[in-house]
């Protein structure tokens, strides 16, 4: 009993890398409906802003991790400026090669400046924290706390706020958005920022929990469109159930079978329920 209660704690910690994962994507691809395969390499990449100034810089580490997601929510905006730009009005396929041509290229760059070897981010999160029987690092914690936070947040800020109304309404139909006199591109600039400052949040735990290489995006990229397309493309909220579907899944499967077949599982799990629910469990239609 222990044992089950510890892999359930760990698929929570799981669960909350691919709800930060899953909820950057959806928010792209709910509000621009663009496939953001580069939102794993854009997460690395703010994980090595964060081995910059965690590791090298001396600043204070929340200083270091504050400067690491603002650079990093700049890149995203200049991903949506410039190799995004006009990307609503090109086909579908066109922004998937487009997509993979900034993930190809984050990737050969990281390679070049920071070379194959593994980095861990100095975060000082090696402390134990107790509950009952079950045992988790304060990292591991931090990164479920930081999970609610960002997606209550992001939830108050799309519910309450003008910006958040804005959002949603560009999300429902661009058309009547523009008419209204929402800046299309205003909120497409702001969606990748916040996006990319989520991603960087996900590098820079992702850092400090294991290790970062250039490659590592293709990793998470993989588990947060898992996670999304479990819950429906464009379903933000959706995205909190499937991430918990897959985290403890692949937790149950490391613990009982191997981890040798977690991804395959999480593969399986997916071509199921899509057999049953082909839009997702939680999709819904979103018209433009």
């Amino acid at each position: 009993m222990y044992e089950f209660m510890q892999l359930l704690a760990n698929g929570l910690v799981m669960s909350s890398l691919y709800l930060l994962l899953s909820l950057g994507l959806s928010l792209v691809f709910g509000v621009l409906e663009i496939p953001h395969f580069a939102f794993g390499s854009v997460a690395v990449l703010g994980g090595y802003f964060g081995y910059i100034f965690v590791n090298q810089s001396g600043l204070p580490i929340w200083i270091s991790i504050i400067l690491a997601v603002v650079i990093s929510t700049l890149v995203g905006i200049l991903l949506e400026r410039l190799p995004y730009r006009n990307a609503s009005e090109l086909p579908p396929l066109n922004i998937f090669i487009i997509s993979l041509g900034i993930m190809t290229f984050l990737n050969n760059t990281m390679q070049l400046l920071f070379g194959p070897n593994q980095f861990q981010i100095k975060l000082q999160g090696d402390g134990l924290v107790h509950f009952g029987p079950i045992v988790l690092t304060n990292l591991r914690v931090l990164l479920i706390l930081t999970a609610i936070f960002v997606t209550v947040a992001t939830a108050l800020v799309l519910r309450n706020t003008k910006l958040g109304k804005a959002v949603r309404a560009v999300a429902e139909n661009r058309e009547a958005a523009m008419l209204m006199g929402i800046s299309i591109k205003g909120i497409s600039a702001f969606v990748f920022g916040y996006a990319s400052a989520i991603g960087a949040l996900v590098g820079i735990i992702y850092g400090g929990l294991y290790s970062l290489i250039p490659s590592r995006g293709d990793d998470l990229i993989f588990f947060g469109f898992a996670a999304l397309v479990l819950a429906g493309m464009g379903n933000i909220m959706g995205t909190l159930i499937s991430s918990l579907i897959l985290g403890i899944f692949q937790s149950l499967t490391i613990g009982y079978i191997s981890s040798t077949y977690s991804s395959v599982a999480v593969f399986v799990l997916i071509i199921l329920v899509l057999m049953f629910k082909p839009m997702g469990l939680f999709a819904k239609e979103v018209r433009r």
